[in-house]
């Protein structure tokens, strides 16, 4: 997939993909999801509402 040959000294552009899976692509994952976080705000109200009606499923469920 990114030029990589077990057992054999690899090329730089491996390197340079390995490097991207292992480091690039988790820190670009991270932004996406520190900005979706950023578009979705929970206020205090709104966290409230949500505890108080997991509370009541839970409840129900119980039952």
């Amino acid at each position: 997939m990114v030029g990589y040959v077990p057992n054999h000294e690899q090329t730089g552009e491996a390197l340079m993909e390995i490097r991207g899976i292992t480091f690039l692509y988790p820190v670009a994952m991270a932004a996406l999801t520190v900005g979706l976080m950023l578009f979705y705000p929970i206020t205090e109200s709104k966290y409230a509402m949500i505890i108080a009606d997991l509370k009541k499923r839970h409840q129900n469920d119980s039952v």
